[in-house]
């Protein structure tokens, strides 16, 4: 889920996706590539 403001399908959404997605790569997240977005985000430690 984007931050509060974002329009989802947004380029800013799909960045936010992207940033999320990288921090789960550093973190050594198992599975991320089939991850969802809100997934992603309780992976690597809830909303920012």
């Amino acid at each position: 889920m984007p931050p509060r403001g974002v329009k989802k399908g947004s380029k800013r959404a799909r960045q936010y996706e992207d940033q999320l997605y990288e921090e789960a790569r550093r973190k050594g997240v198992k599975g991320r590539s089939k991850m969802t977005k809100a997934e992603l985000a309780r992976a690597v430690g809830g909303r920012r």
